[in-house]
């Protein structure tokens, strides 16, 4: 007791001692204007190197304040609760803090055997008992990294930045990762005092992949579910506008549904209801429409919302209908407040609840959507005709692709296969509907003799069509060739394998090696 009691005293001397060192120099800054920035900078510079250090006396308090369960001073099971209420942090710095308690201070849990299921060989017993020691030393080595962590932390001070950048890369560290979770961070420390914090976020990033590719199971077989483990969906807070943000991790095929049912994004006259020669919406909107339009869906299906889970109810009043304006504000179930557009919008879905409460009336509000777009059975035949863009040297899937109008449909273009081309969101974005050549702009054109769909260059007397292995390997194509037995794929009649004069003579239209992938295309 005289031993804690003494150290609460040292504690609170040292904290009135950084209070009145605080006050001092706020005392001398009260006119930053008349202070010489070369009389102060190396003090400043040291200021900050101390400051640094209270990152590890926070993760410490945030530790010894779980262990003594402190959100029970505040009404709470949760330590984050005190932290946000008594040290008045955010959420995101409480549960920061959290963290690192966890990464400083608690002891790696130890390796738990599996259970043996009947009776084993002597190989599978040898085997298991060989795993299970090495499940220890990595345990052991764990320990003893914290250990060595913890200590670099107290006495070299670093910054609180780069301690949440090293958090947040190893959040990604999958359970049984080799090395593990307190070796890396241990490493990161080292690495931090010579990496800049993007460089250090890089570095780590690859330690992590390289720890998760080594991950084995006590049994030594591979981790199948780590990337199920970590899969997540992350809200923000509605911001000034209402909206909110979110963040997730999905498995690999989690992830491939996910684009696949955000495909349709990529077409600008997608529930568009204007032409797409008018529709102003990047590609980003498009894809929060569409995956709007597939939550309105799911949501109108009755087998999707047993015992009315997934119901969206607004509570308001005839009155608060009575003095609508823009500025209004509808409370939800959800927590999110939504303006007059936006319950509209919803309506739109014709399924979820929209609650008007007054004496007894229950008013639904319900409005429809216009759209336009090419059938299914056109991208069938477009993708049977061209597999992919048209544009000369491009091999961008029909996945990727827009339905392009050849004659615009604000000129009277027909939605008809004949007036309709496969053009990749790069050449769709390059095409000049006017024809007319300006700004060196050539456009997607039907060429008369072979009646393929090719690019005509800016000044060029000639349809030049794409003549890719990718557009070759198209239904068309092969038909085409019928009649040139023993064709080699990828050649076009008269040419070798690697031919440089083979290749199309107007401008490249080859995407660059570091072309973002779908999800990362802008607009």
């Amino acid at each position: 007791m005289n031993v804690i009691m003494g150290a609460a005293e040292d504690i609170a001397r040292c904290v009135d001692q950084i209070e009145a060192g605080l006050a001092g120099l706020a005392g001398h800054l009260v006119d930053p204007s008349a202070v010489a920035f070369d009389e102060i900078r190396e003090h400043f510079e040291r200021l900050e190197q101390v400051v640094a250090g209270k990152s590890y006396l926070d993760a410490a308090f945030a530790f010894i304040a779980q262990e003594a369960d402190a959100g029970r001073r505040v009404g709470s099971t949760k330590v984050v609760d005190y932290l946000t209420k008594r040290l008045g942090l955010s959420t995101a710095e409480a549960w920061s803090r959290v963290s690192q308690a966890r990464s400083l201070f608690t002891p790696p849990e130890p390796p738990k055997p599996e259970p043996v299921e009947g009776s084993e060989s002597e190989g599978e017993r040898v085997a298991r008992e060989r795993a299970e020691r090495e499940a220890q030393e990595r345990a052991r080595r764990e320990r003893e990294a914290q250990e060595r962590m913890r200590e670099k932390l107290r006495k070299e001070k670093a910054a609180a930045e780069r301690l949440k950048l090293i958090e947040r890369e190893l959040e990604q560290l999958s359970l049984h990762a080799v090395p593990g979770r307190h070796v890396i961070y241990e490493q990161a420390l080292e690495e931090s005092r010579r990496r800049s914090p993007e460089d250090l976020r890089a570095w780590v990033r690859e330690r992590v992949r390289h720890a998760n590719a080594a991950g084995r199971r006590p049994d030594g077989a591979r981790d199948l579910f780590a990337a199920l483990r970590k899969r997540r969906i992350r809200f923000s807070r509605p911001d000034a506008d209402g909206g909110v943000a979110f963040s997730g991790y999905l498995p690999a095929d989690s992830a491939a549904k996910l684009k696949v049912a955000l495909d349709p994004a990529r077409k600008p006259e997608h529930l568009a209801s204007v032409p797409p020669e008018e529709d102003k919406r990047t590609l980003d909107q498009r894809r929060a429409d569409q995956l709007d339009h597939i939550l309105t869906g799911y949501l109108s299906g009755e087998g999707a919302r047993p015992g009315g889970i997934g119901s969206i109810v607004v509570s308001t009043t005839i009155d608060d209908l009575d003095s609508l304006s823009l500025d209004s504000r509808f409370p939800t179930n959800t927590g999110d407040l939504l303006n007059p557009l936006e319950l509209l919008r919803l309506g739109a879905a014709g399924t979820d609840y929209l609650c008007l409460f007054d004496k007894d009336a229950v008013v639904p509000l319900a409005m429809g959507r216009a759209r336009r777009t090419a059938t299914l059975e056109q991208r069938i035949a477009l993708l049977a005709a061209e597999l992919v863009c048209t544009d000369p040297g491009c091999d961008r899937p029909e996945t990727d692709c827009d339905a392009h109008h050849l004659v615009p449909w604000v000129q009277g273009g027909r939605t008809d296969v004949e007036n309709l081309t496969l053009r990749c969101r790069k050449h769709h974005g390059n095409n000049n509907d006017a024809r007319d050549g300006s700004g060196g702009m050539g456009h997607a054109e039907r060429d008369p003799v072979t009646g393929r769909v090719g690019h005509r260059w800016a000044g060029a007397a000639d349809v030049e069509v794409n003549d890719t292995v990718a557009q070759q390997r198209s239904a068309a194509d092969k038909l085409r060739r019928r009649g040139r037995p023993g064709e080699p794929p990828g050649n076009r009649p008269g040419e070798s394998p690697g031919d440089p004069s083979a290749r199309p003579s107007g401008p490249s239209s080859d995407p660059p090696p570091d072309e973002p992938t779908l999800f990362d295309r802008s607009a």
